[in-house]
């Protein structure tokens, strides 16, 4: 499984009279849902970057023990050196840690930044979980999420890699249907599947969703993302208790992406009513869902899709990195699902 790097409140910096500033905060290292913490001892290593500045101005090691929850972490720097604002990088030293996302490169721990710490600032800003990989070397603000993660390394392989692999002719096959494909992802969260797929698929345009929550760290991510040419990336709001909005049910979708959203068994029914009408309007789309099934009351979600008449047509799995020699080693993965409307598309 992968373990995250969370920072539990914004790092807080303190300043003295001898030109030190110390920068303090609370962490963690646990899985997706929070529900476990990693199991074993890692070394993690603090340092602090300032703007403009590719290169470390304090760096210090802590140690995580067995049995811990929390963290408590705390770096000093002479103010004066360091180009404010500055950030707070945690990492565990020794883990692997990809500059880019690889389905078979994935992290076992994953290193967190903080956001803008600045000296006239007594803490950092509310966005606070930020991590360097999955888009290019470009850095997101991210929400912890297995099937997410996962499938954006997927969509990150090299195009060499890509043209062997299972699920890419679909997607070049779906996506021949039209000069300008569409693609659309329910529950998008922070975008980090549709930005990685954006990096990969020319010529499109994708609309990521979520509820007005969800929108400010989304938009932020998405203005930060660098699609390849010609592609484009936009934030819409979609609430699945509610009919589709006129702007997303005018024309139709070549593709429907879904990354770790039926954990919540509550919302899978509403889940599955949006597909079906995406589907409705776009009989020939094809959808790919990601999912770390994590209890059974998930199996409603295939139910309800057998029900509506999207039938699987592929499915394949992507390891999660295994903690083996721990106490609470599992191999785990994250399934991916290929659905396909299961009734003839009118002529």
């Amino acid at each position: 499984m992968i373990y995250y790097i969370r920072f539990l409140k914004p790092a807080k910096l303190s300043t003295q009279k001898n030109r030190k500033a110390t920068i303090k905060c609370m962490i963690t290292v646990t899985t997706d849902l929070g529900d476990a913490f990693y199991p074993g001892p890692v070394e993690l290593r603090a340092s602090i970057d300032g703007a403009g500045q590719n290169y470390f101005k304090a760096s210090k090691v802590f140690y995580w023990q067995r049995d811990m929850r929390a963290l408590k972490l705390e770096l000093s720097v002479d103010y004066g050196e360091v180009n404010w604002p500055a950030r707070l990088n945690v990492e565990a030293v020794g883990k692997l840690q990809p500059r880019e996302l690889k389905a078979d490169n994935l992290p076992e721990i994953v290193s967190v930044r903080s956001d803008d710490i600045d000296i006239w600032s007594d803490q950092g800003e509310k966005r606070v979980t930020e991590r360097y990989w999955g888009t290019g070397g470009q850095s997101l603000s991210i929400w912890e999420e297995d099937a997410g993660v996962a499938l954006a390394a997927y969509f990150q392989n090299n195009p060499e890699q890509a043209l062997r692999d299972r699920l890419f002719p679909q997607l070049h096959d779906i996506c021949s249907q039209t000069l300008r494909p569409r693609v659309i992802e329910l529950g998008s969260g922070c975008g980090i599947v549709g930005i990685s797929l954006a990096q990969r698929l020319p010529n499109c345009d994708l609309v990521l969703t979520d509820l007005p929550e969800a929108m400010e760290i989304l938009e932020y991510n998405i203005s930060k993302a660098k699609p390849v040419k010609s592609s484009s990336i936009r934030a819409e709001t979609l609430n699945w208790d509610e009919p589709l909005p006129r702007r997303l049910s005018e024309d139709p979708f070549n593709l429907i992406l879904v990354s770790d959203c039926t954990y919540n068994s509550d919302s899978i029914p509403t889940l599955v009513v949006t597909m079906s009408r995406l589907m409705a309007r776009s009989p020939n789309a094809l959808i790919i869902v990601s999912m770390k099934v994590r209890h059974s009351s998930e199996d409603i979600f295939f139910d309800l899709m057998k029900g509506a008449g999207l039938g699987i047509d592929d499915h394949f799995a992507i390891p999660l990195p295994s903690n083996l020699g721990l106490e609470d080693g599992e191999l785990e993965n994250v399934e991916i699902y290929v659905f396909k409307s299961a009734r003839p598309a009118a002529p």
